[in-house]
This record gives C-alpha cells, sequence and structure tokens, in this order.
C-alpha cells in the first residue's frame, strides 16, 4: 500500500469500529512497529480523518514512558496509518480476567501509580482523554503499562468542536463519569472517576455492574454510589475502598482534584500494606460428555459417575491435579492452576490396541505371579549347553566312524556327557513348569510383537487421506431494501466437521463502503457445526440511485473444499420515494501545488499536491547538505560509526556530523541526556544530564550553546567539549553572558528519529 512499502506485515493485532491494528516490521531500521489503519470505508469522511489525525498530532507532541510513543503518520488518497511503538503485552482487562483474577492490594498499587503517572502528564498538557479504562491500558508480565487509545482525547487548548465528533463513539457507559453520562462538558475530573472505577476492577477482578443493560447503567452511574469493594472482594483494606470512593464521587469538585493528589493518598497507604498469603474458595466442577460413567479425581478424592464438583480452598501457588479413569479408556490426567471457578468438559477415548497396552497387561497379570517362582537359570542353562555337547558328539561319531581312535575318543566323551546330563537333569525336573511359563511369555512377547508389526503396515495401506466437508452458499442471490439495517447471509458444510472451518471472502460488485460493510472479512465455523452466517450492514444514504449489486465469494477454505455454489449476489434495492440530494464534491489543493519538502536518506525531495488529496515527490537533489550528506569529507570507517551509533542507540534527536562531533540526545518531560561522540576517535567523549529543553545548538571551537536567540525564560546550557568540567548545564542568559557565544557560532543541524 502507497506509503507503506518499508513495513512488512507480521500479524493482526486487533480490530475495532473504527479501525484495525497490525504488528510489522520496519525493514529500514529494523524493528517492530504497530501500524494502526483507519478503514477503507472511513477515509472519505473528513471527520473521522480528522479525528485519526488528531490523534496522532496529539500523542506526537506527548513523550512519556507509560505512554505509546508515535514515530509517524502516513495519510494519502489510499489511507490513513498511524505507526507507533510496539508494547508486548495484554490489556489490563484480558490480564485480570484470565491470569490474575485480583490483583493483590500491594501490587495494584505499584500498578496503579505508573498509570496516574501517565495521566497527571497528559493532564498538564491540558488533554483530557476522555476514554479511560481497562481494555486501554496494556500491561506485561513484568508490571510495566502502557497507556494508548488517544483516539477521543480533547485538548483544551485547541478546537473544542472537534471533540464533539463521533458522539459517544468509543465510550463504555460502566467507565463513563456521571457528568458524562448526563451530557455535561467533562474535565479531567471525568478521567479522575474513570481511573477510580478501573482501581476498583484490579482490585475486585471483575468490571462494574455486570449483567446490567446499557440504559441500566447509565442510571446507576449517574445516581447510585460505585459498590464498596469489600462488597465484592474482601481481602482489600477499608482505606483502599475509602480512596476508590473519593475518586467515584457524584460530583466532580469532590474528587481528588488532580492525579497526583490521587496518586499522594495511594503511596500513603502502601506504606501500611502487607502482603498476607491469601486463600482463596473456588467451585471446580468435572463433566464427562457422551454420558460415561468414569472415575473422577480431584487431588485425592474421587467419585464414580460423569460429573464430579467440589468446592475448597486452593492457594494460588498450587496446583489442582484432575484424573479421569475408565477401563478400555484413554487416561485424563491435568493440573490446574485455579483462579476463579473453572468448569472443565472432557471426552473419552477408546484405548486402541497397542504394544504399550499388551506390555501393561503383562506386567499387571504375568510378572506378579513370575515374582514369586525362582528357579535357578544356571541350572538351566548347564542343562542346555550340556545336551548340546551331546549332539555334536553324536554327529562327529557318524561321520568319523572310519577313524577307529577318534571314534573311541569321541565314544568316551559323549559317555561322560550323558552321565552329567542326567545328573543335571535331576536339578532342573522340580522346576520345569516355571521354566515352561517363562517360556510361553517369551513366545507370546513375540507373537504379539510381529503382530503388532504387521498391523502397522497393514493400516499405512488402508489409511486414506481425511474427508473434508464441502462448502456452498445455501442459494446464490437475493434482494433486500436499502432501508435494512443489516443482513445475514447463511453459508452450510455438506457434514458437521471436527475442527473449526476457516473460509475468506472476497468482496465486489457496484455497491461500495458507502453502500455496506462486512463485519469480518473471514468466515469461521465453529465445530461440529453446520452453518455460518455472514453479516453485512447496510447504509441507508438517502440518494437516489440505481440498484447497485454486492458480489462475495469464496476463497481458500481451511478443513473444507468448495462446492458449486462459491458466489453469492446481494442486490440493494433503492427507494424511488427518495429525493435526490447533491452532494458537493470536496475540494483539493489544485494538482503540481507544492506541498512540502523533505529528506529521504541524504536525498531531498519536493512533494507535490495531487488534485485528490495525495501527493507525489520528485527527487530535488541527490545527497543533499540539507540532508546532512557532508561528500567524503568523512573516511568510511568514521561515517560507518556514526551510523551504526544512531543505529544502536536509537535516541529521540541526532544530529549531523559538525567538526570532529555529533551529538544524540533523549528527553523524558524536562529531562535530557545529550551524549558528544568523537567520529576521528570512534568513542564516546561525554554524557551530559540536565533539565530544560532544546530548541536549537550552535557550535564553535569545541563549545556546544543551546537555544540562541531565545529569550531569558528559556533555559540555557554551555558544553565545553574539550573541558567538560567547564560547562554549564542550565541557567537563565541574564545570569550567565558565557551561554551568548562570540556570534560566530555555526547552526547544528537536528534530525527527529
Amino acid at each position: 500500500m502507497k506509503g507503506l512499502e518499508r513495513y512488512k506485515k507480521i500479524k493482526n493485532l486487533g480490530e475495532g469500529a473504527q479501525g484495525n491494528v497490525v504488528l510489522s516490521e520496519d525493514t529500514l531500521l529494523g524493528r517492530k512497529v504497530a501500524i494502526k489503519s483507519l478503514h477503507q470505508s472511513l477515509i472519505s469522511d473528513a471527520l473521522h480523518v480528522k479525528r485519526f489525525e488528531e490523534e496522532a498530532k496529539t500523542l506526537a507532541n506527548l513523550r512519556h514512558a507509560h505512554i505509546i510513543d508515535v514515530y509517524d503518520i502516513i495519510a494519502n488518497n489510499e489511507g490513513c496509518h498511524l505507526v507507533m511503538e510496539y508494547f508486548e503485552g495484554y490489556p489490563l482487562d484480558l490480564y485480570i480476567r484470565n491470569k490474575t483474577g485480583p490483583i493483590p492490594e500491594k501490587k495494584a498499587v505499584d500498578i496503579f501509580i505508573k498509570i496516574l503517572d501517565a495521566m497527571n502528564y497528559i493532564h498538564k498538557k491540558k488533554i483530557i482523554h476522555r476514554d479511560i479504562k481497562p481494555s486501554n491500558i496494556m500491561i506485561n508480565d513484568d508490571f510495566e503499562i502502557r497507556l494508548l487509545d488517544f483516539g477521543i482525547a480533547k485538548n483544551t487548548e485547541k478546537d473544542a468542536k472537534l471533540t464533539q465528533i463521533g458522539g459517544s463513539a468509543g465510550y463504555t457507559p460502566m467507565y463513563m463519569s456521571p457528568e458524562h453520562c448526563n451530557g455535561v462538558p467533562i474535565t479531567k475530573c471525568s478521567d479522575i472517576y474513570s481511573l477510580g472505577v478501573t482501581l476498583w476492577q484490579m482490585l475486585t477482578g471483575k468490571a462494574p455492574y455486570e449483567g446490567f443493560t446499557q440504559g441500566q447503567i447509565y442510571l446507576k452511574v449517574a445516581n447510585e454510589p460505585l459498590p464498596s469493594v469489600q462488597s465484592v472482594y474482601q481481602n482489600v483494606s477499608l482505606k483502599m475502598n475509602e480512596i476508590v470512593q473519593k475518586a467515584t464521587r457524584k460530583k466532580p469538585n469532590e474528587r481528588y482534584s488532580s492525579c497526583g493528589e490521587f496518586k499522594k493518598e495511594l503511596s500513603k497507604l502502601k506504606k501500611h500494606l502487607h502482603e498476607p498469603k491469601t486463600e482463596f474458595i473456588y467451585n471446580l466442577n468435572i463433566k464427562i460428555l457422551d454420558g460415561i460413567e468414569a472415575k473422577i479425581y480431584i487431588n485425592e478424592e474421587h467419585h464414580y459417575g460423569t460429573e464430579f464438583s467440589k468446592s475448597f480452598e486452593a492457594p494460588i501457588d498450587s496446583a489442582v491435579k484432575i484424573e479421569v479413569l475408565k477401563q478400555g479408556y484413554k487416561k485424563i490426567r491435568q493440573e490446574h492452576f485455579l483462579i476463579k471457578d473453572e468448569s472443565f468438559q472432557f471426552s473419552l477415548e477408546k484405548q486402541t490396541f497397542s504394544f504399550s497396552s499388551i506390555l501393561s497387561e503383562i506386567q499387571n497379570k504375568a510378572i506378579p505371579y513370575i515374582h514369586k517362582i525362582k528357579p535357578n537359570f544356571l541350572n538351566l542353562f548347564v542343562f542346555l549347553k550340556l545336551n548340546c555337547v551331546w549332539a555334536i558328539d553324536t554327529l562327529k561319531l557318524k561321520l568319523k566312524k572310519n577313524q577307529t581312535d577318534t571314534v573311541k575318543l569321541i565314544q568316551k566323551k559323549r559317555n561322560e556327557t550323558k552321565k552329567a546330563i542326567d545328573k543335571s537333569s535331576e536339578t532342573v525336573k522340580p522346576h520345569k513348569k516355571e521354566y515352561a511359563t517363562y517360556l510361553t511369555v517369551i513366545v507370546l512377547f513375540f507373537i504379539v510383537l510381529y503382530s503388532l508389526l504387521n498391523s502397522d503396515r497393514d493400516k499405512r495401506k488402508t489409511e486414506e487421506p481425511p474427508i473434508f466437508p464441502t462448502v456452498n452458499f445455501e442459494s446464490t442471490e437475493a434482494s433486500g431494501e436499502e432501508s435494512q439495517s443489516s443482513v445475514r447471509i447463511p453459508v452450510e458444510l455438506s457434514k458437521e466437521s471436527d475442527s473449526i472451518v476457516e473460509i475468506r471472502l472476497l468482496f465486489s460488485g457496484t455497491a461500495n463502503g458507502n453502500d455496506y460493510k462486512s463485519k469480518s472479512e473471514t468466515l469461521i465455523i465453529q465445530s461440529n457445526k453446520k452453518i455460518g452466517f455472514i453479516d453485512l450492514n447496510i447504509f441507508d444514504d438517502k440518494v437516489l440511485e440505481s440498484n447497485e449489486s454486492i458480489e462475495i465469494k469464496l476463497e481458500n477454505p481451511v478443513n473444507a473444499k468448495l462446492g458449486a455454489k462459491q458466489n453469492y449476489t446481494y442486490t440493494i434495492i433503492n427507494d424511488d420515494k427518495k429525493t435526490t440530494i447533491k452532494t458537493k464534491p470536496k475540494k483539493f489543493p489544485a494538482k503540481g501545488s507544492k506541498y512540502r519538502k523533505d529528506c529521504k536518506g541524504f536525498d531531498q525531495f519536493q512533494y507535490y499536491h495531487d488534485g485528490r488529496g495525495g501527493y507525489y515527490s520528485k527527487l530535488i537533489k541527490k545527497n543533499s547538505l540539507t540532508c546532512g550528506f557532508r561528500g567524503n569529507t568523512k573516511k568510511p570507517n568514521e561515517l560507518s560509526f556514526y551510523l551504526k551509533t544512531i543505529d544502536e542507540e536509537d535516541p529521540n534527536f541526532y544530529s549531523e556530523i559538525f567538526d570532529d562531533y555529533f551529538v544524540i540526545y533523549n528527553t523524558v518531560q524536562r529531562d535530557i541526556t545529550l551524549k558528544v561522540y568523537s567520529v576521528s576517535k570512534n568513542q564516546l567523549i561525554k554524557n551530559f544530564e540536565f533539565k530544560g529543553r532544546i530548541l536549537n545548538l550552535y557550535y564553535d571551537n569545541k563549545q556546544i550553546f543551546t537555544n540562541k536567540g531565545h529569550k531569558a525564560d528559556v533555559l540555557h546550557h554551555f558544553i565545553d567539549i574539550g573541558n567538560p568540567s567547564n560547562s554549564i548545564l542550565k541557567g537563565a542568559l541574564f545570569r550567565q553572558r558565557k551561554y551568548l557565544g562570540s556570534g560566530d557560532e555555526k547552526k547544528i543541524i537536528i534530525k527527529k528519529n
């Protein structure tokens, strides 16, 4: 797609009503990024595009450890894309539901203070998030967090009308403040209310007002206090409940006045918290499908039947052992760490005839008997050896019957062997039954082994590839009025499948994104189901026009094969009674008018408007000095060190090479970390840490000056590369004239990474 050529898609991360997010690799910088894209159907909607661009601008101006970084925005006539930091973790609501349950109070405070730090930062930037909820907070296994989704954030210093776009778009009623539910203008106190509800969910392990309708939730939020934490989960201090209740008061002026005050109260509480070893009461239910009765074990307790339920106290660090045993069926053995009430359903599989099962049967039945008998195998070995010697001597007598002397010697030896055999047989006879048992077991073992090898060979010969069901539309066409809000199109399988069937959908036809919207581009039919549905939303655009068609084609099914009815046509019949509404064509800058200049590497490009809302570029100059090119003034290894350092350090900002030096620096709020490198020495000269802002950099004779030309209300800094101890890293201009320099300094070109 235009503008995304450098990004290689890895996988989809999620999709919402406004757009989708894709994990990609930045092939130029070699890092993973998350690309948020506005849905194609919304690209022509100026309001949605404007909100999307505002989100990019909002995030671009935020630099905080707990807020997602934005790297770039790509907007053209083919799409709107926001390139952001990829943070590998889980939405907080899913983390609570699937991994932790109620988060222990002390750990919850540690996590929540990080969230408050991020919110305090954006409030100081005069920004109201307006959609704080656990699903908009990411957390990983190291308890790092990132705040995201500023799509409906409000900058109170900018156009207030923009914040009204979309009405309640993106909001979740149970996290909305009372004033928000009542349509009253919202402030940062509304964010504090949503933060209080989020903390409530972290402590209780569940969202408030679950099971209520949207209308009921609005009424409860507007009129009733949030239920106490202890009414849902007992292992939380009363002081914590007081903090949550204050944050969620109905009147904004009765809540915490800022996130800083909220954090201060939690920090005080943390000093008095201890983390006792907590035990939880869980209900565990085991059920065997198909009505098969078996022995069900939960830890040491067992029950015979098809279902077994048990309530017990289980420490969070102790696994529950589950076993299901049935003669003739495969054994089921599992262990689970329970964090909530659980139900497990098992299907028993018949035990197939196998070599291991035969050995097990022999071990269980034959071995105990054999252990009872202890014949002397050495006597048996001697007896068998003597018989072999006697047989060999007998054969020699027949072969050498004409050699008289030899025959006499053999005959003598044979007679001695015969006496030894008679004597040895006396020690073997008492155990002949036991020897016969061992011999039978050995013979049976080889018979079973031979039969198994042959049965496997026969099985391989007769095995056939799996037979997949055929997938078809129930019918090939249908019609309906455009005023219909939704349509369900059935797709059926020729038979139920044991696996999930996944079918890709290809949409075409005369209708476009203004006329309909598909809920998904892939149809999933669950296992043991014969039918699935394609859901379409049909839009009433109130414009008189001819009938339009939606063409749907089934493609590339997984665990199924295509039948004859692969195509389906849905016709949108337009209402002739509608009046024609003339729409004004959208105005774009004239084609060929200049947009901006920009650099790609060391090359400079001029961008022009294409007359349709997009842009195209032309190369102005290769290896431009404006873009940082310095020709061959530096040796190849020096330039390599410069590029390698920037790639490895990945700073917020970096400079061109000036004299023998270059700088890189990172900013976090007002904290600045700046490093000076020498390209000839290929090494770091000095690392400087100071506060303030860097609005520009100037250089002269191994000395760097910041913020030249700005008044005394901006901090200035003087960095002496030759003598770092002589540097002055903060101060007002009127106090230190040294910050100004002599006036001959050259400006250092700085680039944002």
